[in-house]
């Protein structure tokens, strides 16, 4: 706890070891991911080896299509960096911590930093794992059971999100009942379903079934819309343009594409994206409704205003804790909709966002716990 406050990190990751990670049936167990190396890779720095994934290479590191990602040899590197550093662990913890080789010492790194329960995400590159709907399933559900059983000593302090596959329906529906018995938080998509929205009408009875069981749906960013990967030939690019348009594509999905109106009873949240650029999309949105309301446009329109949406107890949001517009945000999400998140262990340094959330002045206490804890519990559905 910090402060007296409890602390529900509402997105953490685990770093990824395919090798260990994937299980898949016999059909496609050729296309499981394989480490290579690369024969002259004097100037690649770390890139000298890399995972095939279905045909691509990740990560890679350099030119149009640049996505992150972990090394096959980055284990040892780390490892030797932490005991260089004395203690002082490369990347903010420890390799067992950051892929759950060794859950309790994350639940321990967790503890350093307040956090009293966590939820796991997969790593991003899922977005674009493979073209093919089938073997993309077979990636997705194996994760979910490693994760799941990484997870699964201490449920009240380490929970899990799992991915869903809209891409092939049978697979989906097998998931989220897969989801049900293993005690997934959530089910996890990113901003399209590749290159289909996800208010794509071949979607609409999976979302059918998700809302039905009461699992959440979790959308975060990732790189999984192939176009605009063109955009992403730098990681500045990549996350500070690439990473909003997923976002304004799937609030898009939600709101005027019609998920919302559909499935009254789903419960929404948008992780790693920063919360913006909602600022801009919900009074343009809120714009062009009304010009269609009084006849300007003929096409089909949300039912209800747009801040309807945003304030609703079914829409959550992760920003950053020192975001200077966060009291705008807020009016348009309500203090009960806000999430707080560390990303850990990725580097964009958020290790210690919770104590520069508790530190605002702009904020009641009663908004900081809120925001710290409670929020998360209503969207995950725990006790706090």
């Amino acid at each position: 706890m910090l402060s007296g406050h409890f602390v529900y990190d509402a997105d953490s990751h685990v770093a990824f070891e395919p090798e260990q990670v994937f299980d898949l049936p016999s059909e496609v167990a050729v296309r499981r991911v394989r480490p290579v190396s690369v024969d002259d890779a004097a100037d690649l720095g770390w890139g000298d080896t890399s995972y095939l994934w279905d045909g691509r290479l990740i990560p890679a590191i350099h030119g149009t299509g640049a996505n992150p990602g972990h090394f096959p040899r980055q284990r040892t590197i780390v490892e030797q960096r932490d005991v260089e550093n004395e203690g002082n662990p490369f990347f903010g913890m420890s390799w067992p911590a950051q892929t759950l080789s060794d859950p309790e010492e994350r639940i321990r790194e967790n503890e350093k930093r307040g956090i009293d329960r966590a939820v796991v995400f997969p790593s991003t590159v899922y977005a674009l794992a493979s073209d093919d709907a089938a073997v993309e399933a077979a990636f997705f559900r194996s994760y979910n059971r490693h994760i799941a059983r990484r997870t699964g000593f201490d449920r009240s302090r380490l929970r899990w999100v799992g991915l869903l596959p809209l891409r092939h329906q049978d697979e989906a529906f097998a998931a989220i009942e897969e989801m049900l018995q293993l005690g997934a938080s959530a089910a996890l998509v990113f901003g399209t379903a590749r290159d289909r929205f996800l208010h794509d009408s071949s979607f609409t009875a999976v979302f059918r079934e998700l809302e039905r069981s009461g699992l959440p749906l979790a959308i975060h960013a990732g790189q999984c819309f192939g176009p605009l990967q063109r955009f992403s030939d730098n990681q500045f690019r990549a996350h500070t343009v690439v990473f909003p348009l997923h976002a304004q594509l799937a609030f898009g999905s939600l709101v005027a594409g019609g998920i919302y109106d559909r499935h009254p009873g789903l419960k929404v949240a948008m992780l790693e994206f920063g919360a913006e650029w909602l600022l801009y999309l919900v009074e343009r949105g809120e714009k062009y409704r009304n010009l269609t309301l009084g006849g300007t446009f003929t096409t089909p329109i949300p039912e209800h205003a747009i801040i309807d949406y945003t304030r609703s107890d079914r829409f959550f949001i992760s920003g950053e804790a020192e975001d200077r517009l966060l009291l705008s945000e807020l009016e348009l999400v309500g203090e009960d909709g806000f999430l707080y998140s560390s990303d850990l262990p990725h580097e964009e340094g958020r290790d210690s966002s919770a104590e520069v959330l508790l530190s605002r002045p702009d904020l009641t206490d009663e908004q900081k716990g809120k925001i710290l804890g409670a929020n998360a519990s209503a969207f995950y559905r725990d006790p706090t």
